[in-house]
């Protein structure tokens, strides 16, 4: 899994930096790429990723040596421009952790559109909507399998580093409301619904 961090780091790092007659020249005005390098965008949460990657929280089972409860949280958007102002998306989701009723694997798949306040991508204040399914898994003596539908509703804004000579790597900070609704009732777990509110200060976009 730590294999699996660096080598994803070191893609997104190595296109951010890569040489601009590669990409195309940056206006460091305004932070977009004179070569039009806003179709597609790639965007996480670093924070996910450190979370699985370093958590604090232990389990251990005897016998066997201890776990982090968060072994890998990855959520990763894809999102294409399709008018000036609008972008549509799909986002998947994929959490293994570990829990004292047994090991847990969710996986989920969404589809939803970005509204950018501004043509210029790079530097738009923005609100998105997906909505989706998700899966969720926990393996042993709690051994629950449920159907979550799951809508998230963000506001967030994007700041370019081309002034740090960073191309085509954003800073895009979020506040998200996700909101949970179990489609199995009480042949899943107990859960009927779910609201919380996320901060999501460590979220960067790669677009190109």
């Amino acid at each position: 899994m730590k294999k699996f961090l660096v080598l994803a780091t070191a893609l997104l790092m190595g296109s951010a930096y890569a040489d601009s007659s590669y990409w195309g020249s940056t206006d460091r005005g305004t932070g977009q790429s004179a070569a039009g390098n806003d179709m597609h965008m790639i965007e996480s949460n670093v924070e996910s990723l450190v979370r699985g990657a370093y958590s604090f929280d232990k389990s251990k089972t005897r016998g066997s040596s201890a776990d982090n409860d968060s072994q890998l949280d990855l959520v990763m958007n894809y999102a294409v421009k399709f008018k000036d102002n609008w972008q549509g998306g799909v986002r998947l989701n994929y959490l293994k952790g570990t829990r004292s009723t047994g090991d847990t694997e969710n996986y989920g798949f969404q589809v939803g559109a970005f509204y950018n306040f501004s043509t210029n991508l790079m530097e738009s204040f923005y609100l998105s909507l997906f909505t989706g399914l998700q899966w969720d898994h926990t393996y042993g003596s709690g051994n629950v399998r449920d159907e979550i539908w799951k809508t998230t509703f963000a506001a967030g804004k994007r700041f370019t580093l081309a002034r740090w000579n960073v191309a085509h790597l954003v800073y895009s900070p979020e506040i998200a409301l996700v909101t949970a609704n179990s489609t199995t009732g009480s042949k899943g777990s107990n859960l009927e619904y779910q609201q919380n509110v996320q901060l999501r200060f460590l979220q960067f976009s790669l677009f190109f």
